[in-house]
């Protein structure tokens, strides 16, 4: 579901136990997740993904070459392939994830800025900034996680999401 990821339970002697709900809007990966215990995970090089991280409960810990910061409720950041990262799941954290392809990352670049990234693209390991962007993304974060339930139970309507992933990828050039 997420590529090539290492993950490692804090309770070997323990059953470890996710909950998962996905759906794919567009070339969009929709994902809630959550375990049972506290985990530790690894994303392998190579990965060719974006992955946009909203917690919603429970907190985790989350370490790359910049540094560690702690992710509360609410908080999201942006995991970039290049940026090598270990993410600490405390008990009870469920974390809200939207997977898109760099290629997708890529096409907004050139769409609002008319030439190609100049190097691979790479987000700051900060939260989102509370400048107007992360109130619209928890009411994004809302729509989707509602658009997930709505498509898992078979009422999904296709034009809804003809241009999700566009607007996704678009917000992190948003003024």
């Amino acid at each position: 579901m997420f590529g090539p990821t290492r993950l490692r339970a804090a309770e070997n002697d323990a059953a470890l136990d996710a909950r998962i709900d996905t759906c794919t809007i567009g070339r969009l990966r929709l994902v809630t997740i959550a375990y049972n215990q506290a985990v530790q995970i690894e994303p392998q090089p190579n990965k060719d993904e974006f992955v946009i991280q909203t917690v919603l409960a429970g907190t985790c810990r989350v370490e790359t070459p910049r540094g560690a910061t702690e992710m509360p409720p609410g908080a999201t950041f942006v995991f970039s392939p290049t940026v090598p990262t270990s993410v600490s799941l405390h008990p009870g954290c469920e974390r809200f994830r939207v997977v898109m392809r760099r290629q997708l990352i890529e096409e907004a670049f050139r769409q609002q800025f008319s030439f190609d990234p100049p190097a691979p693209i790479e987000f700051d390991m900060q939260p989102v900034a509370n400048d107007g962007r992360a109130e619209r993304w928890q009411a994004l974060v809302s729509y989707l996680r509602a658009e997930t339930r709505v498509r898992r139970e078979g009422g999904a309507v296709p034009a809804v999401g003809q241009n999700t992933d566009a607007v996704l990828a678009s917000l992190g050039y948003a003024p």
